[in-house]
């Protein structure tokens, strides 16, 4: 994080365009269009524009985090050339105990994008925090559901979390759990605050608040509150994480999901999942005059998901569904199998079909839970929830390769490896006074 981490008012605001509100014009006439002189700020007429800013951060790197969750997990396969990236789909990512990994991809794209969102989200509270109208104010409700969601994203995927706000505020290290109970605190905000501004878009966030709220209960295994939070949602609620085909900034506007369907064709949609025959988990393979088309490392057929078309496909970041899914896991482990009988039969027949003979042979050899969980990694494919799954029910997610199993790419060679969450950059160890506590 450290090495390109800059406090909001230094930082490239990429959601500028995005921004509707009155007295933008004279914030985008700066004599350096991608820098904000600091004297310049005015925390009232430029909060619209920093508040969107921290918003886009969380887009932005919502697609690594999906992209490499997905390699992590085994919910697609590594097909790139990268061997940093080869070390993430096979789970070995090297790293010395206290001073982190070396791993260049671990750093640049995905740990500085969320601890950036965060970042970002949390300045634009410290800002706001002033304001007489700070507890119910849309800027302040944008700003803390970007940090709240980035928080847990990096609890999720990473083995700590670190929550900075500048170079002047750097954060200490958290556990995962630890994490997840800083989201919680700062969704709930965003919940009592999204009410009260009471406007189309932050009862959006707020809904989205208390999705995130149930999944960070979830993950502390406060199972009866995330039954509360999730049951909250209206069944058809969906935030979308928006995405523009900007030829001139795709990577900071557009869909990155298809960036590596696309430019680098380097994730591949594994075999286990092709042969569901399930439409929510779609896949397709070009046959050329010279045979298949291979994905980036030539190894592979390279089988490209087909859930993400174009540059400008959003990307579903919260549902009444998933709220669902969270709620019957948690009734699961309190030990209610109904709601989760049920929302499988549901889904089932959104899917392939109507349950068989086999699918209760599966529920009394496998467990409810699996079952529960094979449903939404379909319903859920590349949208990021698999780590979150994983994480929390290590035995009976299914999907992800054992530890000690053959890697997939036999001309690479090895097994994947232990490891279950990522662990920190050295950039983030090293430089962050806070770990030598």
């Amino acid at each position: 994080m450290l090495k390109s981490f800059r406090p909001i008012v230094g930082a490239t605001v990429a959601a500028a365009i995005l921004v509707t509100a009155t007295g933008c014009d004279s914030f985008l006439e700066v004599k350096n269009p991608t820098v904000i002189d600091a004297s310049t700020v005015d925390p009232v007429a430029d909060a619209p524009t920093f508040s969107l800013s921290a918003l886009n951060n969380l887009f932005d790197a919502f697609d690594n985090f999906i992209v490499y969750g997905a390699w992590f997990s085994g919910e697609a396969w590594e097909g790139d050339t990268f061997p940093t990236r080869t070390d993430i789909g096979r789970r070995t990512i090297d790293f010395v105990e206290g001073v982190g990994t070396t791993n260049g991809t671990v750093n640049g794209d995905i740990y500085e994008p969320l601890a950036r969102a965060i970042a970002t989200g949390e300045n634009v509270q410290v800002l706001l925090a002033g304001l007489p109208d700070a507890t119910s104010n849309i800027n302040v409700v944008r700003a803390t559901y970007a940090s709240a969601a980035g928080i847990l994203f990096e609890s999720e995927l990473f083995c700590q979390t670190v929550i900075s706000s500048s170079l002047a505020d750097l954060g200490s290290p958290l556990t995962s759990t630890e994490g997840a109970a800083a989201a919680e605190e700062r969704f709930r905000r965003v919940i009592s605050q999204g009410t009260a501004v009471n406007t189309a878009e932050s009862l959006k966030l707020a809904n989205a608040a208390r999705v995130g709220l149930a999944r960070a209960l979830l993950f502390q295994g406060k199972n009866a509150e995330a039954i509360t939070a999730a049951g909250e949602v209206p069944a058809d609620f969906e935030l979308f994480a928006p995405k523009v085909d900007d030829p001139s900034n795709r990577d900071a506007l557009g869909n990155t999901v298809y960036s590596f369907t696309l430019a680098r064709q380097s994730l591949v949609v594994p075999p286990y999942y092709r042969a569901l025959n399930d439409p929510r988990v779609t896949s397709d393979l070009t046959i050329t005059a010279s045979g298949p088309q291979k994905a980036q490392d030539n190894f592979f057929d390279f089988h490209f998901q087909t859930k993400y078309t174009g540059w400008g496909d959003d990307i579903r970041l919260a549902s009444g569904l998933e709220a669902r899914y969270l709620a019957a896991e948690a009734q699961l482990n309190l030990g209610n199998p109904d709601p989760a009988l049920a929302l499988i039969a549901e889904r089932e027949a959104a899917g392939e079909g109507a349950a068989s003979g086999d699918d209760v042979d599966f529920v009394a050899t496998r467990g409810t839970m699996t079952y529960l969980l094979d449903q939404k990694a379909r319903d859920f494919f590349l949208e990021g929830t698999k780590m979150g799954d994983w994480r929390r029910n290590p035995l009976t997610a299914p999907y992800v390769p054992p530890a000690g199993s053959p890697y997939y790419n036999t001309s690479e060679g090895g097994v994947f490896g232990t490891q279950t969450c990522m662990p920190l950059p050295d950039d983030e160890i090293l430089n962050n006074p806070n770990f030598k506590k």
